[in-house]
């Protein structure tokens, strides 16, 4: 009996199964594509291989040893999951996949975006399980080892080599306040508007607001007064809304709000904005379902008029 593999021929192992299946040197033949006599020259070769006679002929048809059976286990156990695998990626299909889908996402970018985002990726996996995760300290770590199937970030995250991005949209930096505000409603001052009480939410995973408008105060000598700290837009909101505190973020924040609007005063020269990117494992570049997420997430927010807009 054969000890070493190494000079084994694996495609006899694909005999074997059907063979075992349908007992029948015919049916096998017809299932694999090959010629009857080729299935009975295999059948000889598997014989010979194993010193036995792996299958023997009989009124009912090819009869299978224990041995045969065993082969067709581990055949199954073998080649299934390879055509699974081979499937996704040749007949992968959004519309019929129905395995679970992992996306983590900035805390801010999923309250914002959350309409757009869910109804998305609904309706192109109608019949997956939609599993969404706020981004935090160990979501890098969770991407890396392969816990999430794509992030959604924005350029104030830094990520590692490992972890592929593509720019999804980006918007505008602007200030935020409620509407009608007693002073960005009217003409003002620049030493005005940096008077004013201000709401910081910092980015996940940084310990303050980074916002670019931030220098503004550096470069006239003011440090931000800084009455509310929150990691919550609702929060946020609701504070902005009942105050004359403002808050630099983007539209997509405001258009949440009823009671809010949005302020780009002309005192104020700022080409900043905030980049929202998709990420994926670079191992999964060409993985069917990643790239079929992201291709839908870029076509969601590509030629489209934001919400915000």
């Amino acid at each position: 009996m054969i000890s070493n593999l190494d000079n084994f021929d694996l495609n006899l192992l694909s005999v074997v199964r059907t063979l075992v299946k349908y007992k029948s040197t015919k049916a096998t033949a017809l299932h694999l594509g090959i010629s009857q006599a080729s299935v009975s020259r295999n059948v000889r070769k598997i014989n010979d291989v194993f010193g036995q006679n792996v299958f023997t002929r009989s009124a009912h048809g090819m009869e299978p040893s224990a041995l045969a059976q065993k082969l067709a286990s581990a055949a199954d156990e073998m080649l299934v999951p390879l055509q699974l695998a081979l499937g996704e990626f040749t007949e992968f299909d959004p519309a019929s996949y129905d395995r679970s889908i992992s996306i983590v996402i900035d805390p801010f970018i999923l309250e914002e975006q959350a309409e757009r985002l869910t109804k998305a990726c609904s309706q192109a996996f109608p019949h997956s399980k939609l599993i969404f995760s706020t981004w935090d300290a160990q979501s890098i770590q969770a991407m890396k080892l392969g816990e999430f199937d794509y992030c959604i970030t924005d350029q104030t995250v830094s990520l590692p080599q490992t972890i592929y991005q593509e720019k999804l949209y980006d918007e505008p930096n602007v200030i935020i306040a409620r509407k009608h505000h007693p002073v960005l409603s009217h003409d003002h001052q620049l030493e005005d508007l940096l008077s004013l009480p201000m709401v910081s939410i910092p980015a996940p995973g940084l310990a303050s607001d980074n916002t670019d408008y931030l220098d503004l105060y550096i470069d006239n000598g003011l440090e931000p007064n800084i009455v509310f700290e929150t990691t919550n837009l609702r929060t946020a909101s609701a504070y902005l809304s009942s105050s004359d505190a403002i808050m630099f973020g983007s539209p997509a924040t405001a258009k949440n709000f009823t009671d809010l609007d949005i302020y780009t005063p002309s005192n104020i020269s700022s080409n900043s904005s905030y980049q929202i990117y998709g990420g994926f494992l670079q191992s999964k570049r060409n993985h069917p379902l990643t790239q079929c997420i992201n291709t839908m997430l870029k076509n969601e927010f590509k030629g489209k008029a934001m919400l915000f807009q």
